[in-house]
Protein backbone atom coordinates (compact mmCIF):
# COMPACT_ATOMS: atom_id res chain seq x y z
CA UNK A 1 0.00 0.00 0.00
CA UNK A 2 3.13 2.11 1.01
CA UNK A 3 4.60 2.14 -2.54
CA UNK A 4 0.82 2.64 -4.27
CA UNK A 5 0.96 6.19 -2.28
CA UNK A 6 5.05 6.94 -2.92
CA UNK A 7 3.86 6.42 -6.53
CA UNK A 8 0.50 8.73 -6.55
CA UNK A 9 3.35 11.69 -5.09
CA UNK A 10 5.66 11.15 -7.98
CA UNK A 11 3.04 11.70 -10.22
CA UNK A 12 1.70 14.81 -8.68
CA UNK A 13 5.37 16.32 -8.69
CA UNK A 14 5.88 15.22 -12.47
CA UNK A 15 2.59 17.10 -13.23
CA UNK A 16 3.28 20.06 -11.40
CA UNK A 17 6.44 20.23 -13.07
CA UNK A 18 4.55 20.34 -16.42
CA UNK A 19 1.78 23.02 -15.15
CA UNK A 20 4.83 25.17 -13.96
CA UNK A 21 6.84 25.11 -17.55
CA UNK A 22 3.52 24.95 -19.11
CA UNK A 23 2.75 28.56 -17.49
CA UNK A 24 5.93 29.79 -17.61
CA UNK A 25 5.67 29.29 -21.95
CA UNK A 26 2.01 30.90 -21.60
CA UNK A 27 3.51 33.79 -19.66
CA UNK A 28 6.16 34.94 -22.38
CA UNK A 29 3.60 34.52 -24.97
CA UNK A 30 1.26 36.77 -23.17
CA UNK A 31 4.19 39.02 -22.77
CA UNK A 32 5.10 38.87 -26.36
CA UNK A 33 1.89 39.49 -27.83
CA UNK A 34 1.05 42.37 -25.49
CA UNK A 35 3.89 44.22 -26.61
CA UNK A 36 3.27 43.60 -30.04
CA UNK A 37 -0.26 45.07 -29.66
CA UNK A 38 1.16 48.13 -27.57
CA UNK A 39 -0.60 47.04 -24.36
CA UNK A 40 0.97 47.85 -21.16
CA UNK A 41 2.07 44.95 -18.48
CA UNK A 42 1.29 45.20 -14.99
CA UNK A 43 3.84 43.94 -12.75
CA UNK A 44 4.76 44.00 -9.01
CA UNK A 45 8.93 44.77 -8.10
CA UNK A 46 10.02 44.82 -4.54
CA UNK A 47 5.86 45.64 -3.40
CA UNK A 48 5.63 48.20 -6.13
CA UNK A 49 2.96 47.54 -8.20
CA UNK A 50 4.63 48.90 -11.94
CA UNK A 51 2.73 49.62 -15.02
CA UNK A 52 5.07 48.69 -17.95
CA UNK A 53 4.56 50.63 -21.26
CA UNK A 54 5.82 49.06 -24.95
CA UNK A 55 8.32 51.46 -25.71
CA UNK A 56 10.28 50.84 -22.30
CA UNK A 57 9.10 53.95 -19.94
CA UNK A 58 7.80 52.01 -16.50
CA UNK A 59 5.67 54.11 -14.43
CA UNK A 60 4.82 53.33 -10.30
CA UNK A 61 1.48 52.97 -9.80
CA UNK A 62 1.17 51.74 -5.96
CA UNK A 63 3.25 50.74 -3.36
CA UNK A 64 1.89 47.42 -1.91
CA UNK A 65 2.05 46.27 1.41
CA UNK A 66 2.46 42.81 2.50
CA UNK A 67 0.08 41.18 4.65
CA UNK A 68 0.74 38.33 7.11
CA UNK A 69 -1.84 35.76 6.18
CA UNK A 70 -3.88 34.40 9.19
CA UNK A 71 -3.84 30.51 8.55
CA UNK A 72 -6.67 30.22 11.40
CA UNK A 73 -10.19 28.48 10.44
CA UNK A 74 -8.39 27.76 7.15
CA UNK A 75 -9.47 24.26 5.97
CA UNK A 76 -8.65 21.91 2.89
CA UNK A 77 -11.24 23.04 0.20
CA UNK A 78 -11.93 26.23 1.95
CA UNK A 79 -11.77 29.29 -0.86
CA UNK A 80 -9.73 32.51 0.12
CA UNK A 81 -10.89 35.98 -1.21
CA UNK A 82 -7.65 38.21 -2.32
CA UNK A 83 -9.01 42.33 -1.80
Amino acid sequence: MKAKHTHHKKENREELRKLVKVAGIAALRAKRLSTALDIPISVIEKGILKEKLPNGEVREIKSIERVKLNRTGIKKGVTICLR
